[in-house]
């Protein structure tokens, strides 16, 4: 494979015209990055021979050797590879010359000044059925600008200027079926990309740990509480004195076994939670609890009376709900992504937004997508 090649891996045609590759860091850069596209079996390697055959004119406003008004194809560190309406067909027009007849990029640059093409293009201009990403594609329609203008010496200088690329570039512009939008509006990306990017966004794990907190950790921990009180005395305010309800045991119990191998994992493991479930399966197994840890459950317990009231009362409930208010309104990002998208749908897919997205959710579309 590497037969042809030069010591560095260069085609050995290219080797004299960076014989010292070492000398230069540019050199160096421009084959290390040859070198890597091609382990990678990248397209871009072939680009980067381009680069390298013209690194003698690195600098100059014709890297590539083309008049400076081609739009050259620029790679990673600045290296022209070649121009950007050259190389290959690309899909649209692929399909367009297959439509019109025509065989090759030449065929098409010629056919657009017979008379049917020039036609053709004197039609697309005045309905705006076209689409131009490069300078270079709009050159025949200026041609057919300058002589609908009565300017035939203007059509003829422009003409003098792309003939001689006619076998190399594409000179036309992509037909559309509809007229092209009229924007003053710049877009970084397309609304396509945009909806991409969004379907793409995963939602953080830390929000989705909060969210599962908040809907089972401290419900979990209210109840918890609650029994913890239910076995007070009632004459001297002692914890532990009197057995829980088995049944709502049990059933609390089933529910914490159920998520403890879950996200609230060190929440359950530690901290008061843990002391008191210790504290309440000694009691409902008949164990002794010292009165060190009886202290210790009578201030968990008074402070969280304090913080959020007495655990089952009205005022508790409406504490809960307070401090839960934000995540109860939460959604997921794939559900905003989804909201966005079917704003954005109406969008042409190639180009950027022209209605502006951002406005209160409605009540329709909060039933549609499931926002709280």
């Amino acid at each position: 494979h590497f037969a042809s090649r030069s010591s560095f891996g260069v085609p050995a045609s290219l080797s004299p015209l960076v014989p010292h590759v070492g000398a230069s860091i540019m050199c160096s850069y421009a084959h290390a990055q040859y070198l890597k596209a091609l382990a990678r079996n990248s397209p871009k390697a072939e680009k980067w021979v381009k680069a390298i055959a013209h690194l003698d004119l690195v600098g100059s406003r014709q890297p590539t050797g083309h008049p400076v008004w081609v739009t050259q194809q620029v790679l990673h560190g600045g290296f022209a590879a070649g121009p950007k309406a050259g190389g290959p067909l690309v899909d649209w027009e692929i399909e367009q010359l297959e439509a019109l007849g025509c065989k090759s990029r030449s065929e098409m640059n010629r056919f657009c000044l017979t008379q049917r093409g020039l036609a053709m293009l004197e039609v697309v201009l005045e309905e705006k059925r076209y689409a131009c990403e490069l300078v270079e594609e709009t050159a025949l329609l200026a041609v057919v600008a300058e002589l609908r203008a009565g300017r035939p010496s203007a059509a003829n200088d422009v003409m003098q200027a792309i003939a001689p690329f006619f076998d190399e570039l594409r000179f036309y512009p992509r037909l559309l079926r509809e007229p092209a939008p009229v924007s003053i509006l710049v877009s970084a990306i397309t609304s396509a990309e945009l909806q991409h990017g969004l379907h793409a966004a995963r939602e953080r794990r830390k929000v989705l740990l909060h969210k599962r907190v908040c809907d089972d950790f401290y419900p979990l921990y209210v109840e918890l509480l609650g029994m913890v009180a239910d076995t007070q005395a009632t004459e001297t305010g002692d914890l532990f004195v009197r057995s829980p309800d088995k049944s709502r045991w049990r059933a609390w119990d089933k529910k914490y076994r159920s998520l403890r191998h879950e996200v609230c994992t060190k929440r359950m493991r530690r901290g008061s939670f843990a002391k008191l479930r210790e504290l309440l399966v000694r009691c409902v197994a008949g164990e002794r609890i010292y009165p060190r840890e009886l202290g210790l459950a009578a201030v968990i317990l008074q402070g969280a009376v304090a913080k959020r009231g007495l655990p089952g009362s009205p005022e508790a409930v409406w504490s809960m709900e307070i401090s839960r208010a934000p995540i109860a309104s939460f959604a997921p990002r794939r559900v905003w992504a989804n909201l966005l998208c079917s704003r954005v749908s109406s969008c042409p897919a190639s180009q950027g937004l022209d209605v502006d997205i951002r406005y209160v959710v409605t009540t329709e579309e909060q039933e549609k997508h499931g926002i709280p």
